[in-house]
């Protein structure tokens, strides 16, 4: 039986395998040590063994034993994947072999549009909160709007909208300027991303209507301070959850209108700043240095979830 067969490509990654059919590696009491469930956690458990005891390892993954390659072959019946583990029991092998299977690029996805994937709404975001509790992250807001259509693309790539215009990281200028000329669809964006050792950063990119927020925040980089960066991650995730509400009741009393956007920018690549239209203020930018980023935020919730806000016309 395989059991990854008939699953669309998105889901390879995640499947769990039936109950009982787990890959138990017992610890040296002999008790079991790991169960591995799916194929994502098997990656990482073969990263663990590999970097904890190099000897034990190997007593794992040889050339003439590989429970690793066993367990894929008996339990999810895929022969190629478990041959490919089987040519070279290296640690880099193993992964490489486990992530080109899982790998999903625009034209599989594209190729498979018309199939549903199982990891859609509430079970994909049942998943991704489990990975950020387990990178003892916060959870960003999702509004209600999205967690239906809200998907798993692949190794922290998660959201709403597949193809992307640019590169997360590289093109946040382009995600900005689409929302500012009024050419973005509606679509939230979760993705880490960057490149070499420490250019790495999580976006939270979300339009909603009028409402632009386009989140990349220091995350990963080996000089990254992980404490000090998961505060800001939550500080950053509160201010635009606080935002998303002040603006969904505006959009509700018909104050906000697309023709009237907010836009909020934290980038530890081009700056920060929050800029409205409205009638107590037409630009507030904290990248100019007339106040602090969360100063101009709170300003902005404050006068989006006033009565009395009116918003200005764009020239």
């Amino acid at each position: 039986m395989r059991l990854l067969e008939d699953l669309h490509p998105l889901d390879k990654r995640y499947f769990s395998v039936p109950t009982g059919r787990e890959l138990v590696i017992a610890g040296q009491n002999g008790e079991p040590d790991k169960v591995v469930h799916n194929l994502e956690e098997l990656s990482e458990t073969i990263s663990e063994l590999y970097f904890q005891d190099n000897a034990g390892f190997v007593r794992y993954a040889n050339a003439d034993h590989n429970i690793f390659a066993d367990w894929v072959e008996t339990v999810y019946g895929e022969d190629r994947l478990a041959a490919l583990m089987r040519h070279r029991p290296s640690f880099s092998n193993l992964c490489d072999a486990i992530q080109r299977f899982v790998s999903v690029n625009k034209e599989t996805i594209l190729a498979n549009q018309e199939r549903e994937p199982l990891f859609k709404g509430a079970l994909a975001l049942t998943t991704v909160r489990q990975i950020f509790e387990q990178s003892d992250l916060p959870f960003p807001p999702i509004p209600a709007a999205f967690k239906n259509e809200f998907q798993i693309y692949g190794r922290w790539f998660f959201g709403t909208r597949f193809p992307l215009p640019a590169s997360p990281y590289m093109g946040v200028r382009e995600f900005i300027a689409e929302f500012e000329r009024g050419d973005a669809p509606d679509y939230l964006l979760i993705v880490h991303d960057g490149h070499g050792s420490n250019s790495y950063g999580l976006h939270f990119y979300l339009v909603q209507g009028p409402l632009g927020i386009f989140l990349q925040l220091p995350w990963g980089g080996v000089y990254t301070d992980p404490d000090h960066a998961r505060a800001y991650i939550a500080k950053c995730f509160d201010g635009a959850e606080r935002l998303i509400s002040a603006a969904s009741g505006a959009v509700a009393r018909g104050q906000l209108t697309s023709a009237t956007p907010l836009t909020l920018v934290v980038s530890f690549r081009l700056g920060d700043r929050a800029t409205w239209l409205g009638n107590n203020a037409s630009d507030s930018e904290a990248s100019s240095g007339k106040k602090s980023l969360f100063q101009a935020l709170d300003e902005m919730i404050a006068a989006v979830s006033s009565n009395s806000f009116s918003a200005a016309k764009k020239d």
